[in-house]
């Protein structure tokens, strides 16, 4: 990856592994960056609505769900979905209630 982290999610779609969020021990990210296999290369790929650490992930055919997580200060109930060649995320309904340590 480019840049070391904890707590993030992972999911896989399109033959490509996907990374959201995490902890670099000092920031709550907002980053999500995808693994390309045949090229064994990490690409940051898109910004989340907000930072989460925490966080689930998880996948459909053409898209990936980022829900929950822990910004730095709050738990979160927020999702938000990035869509498969898309450069940013689009914010979808809530949870009903935050959660935190989705794995």
């Amino acid at each position: 990856m480019t840049q070391r982290r904890s707590d993030a999610a992972a999911c896989a779609m399109g033959g490509k592994m996907y990374v959201a969020g995490g902890y670099t021990g000092e920031t709550v990210l907002q980053t999500v960056e995808m693994y390309t296999p045949e090229t064994d290369i990490w690409t940051e790929v898109a910004h989340m609505s907000s930072p989460r650490s925490g966080l689930a992930c998880a996948a459909s055919t053409d898209f990936i769900l980022i829900a929950g997580g822990y910004d730095g200060t709050n738990r979160l109930s927020s999702a938000e979905i990035l869509r498969n060649g898309s450069a940013h995320t689009v914010n979808v309904e809530s949870m009903p209630m935050p959660r935190f340590k989705l794995f």
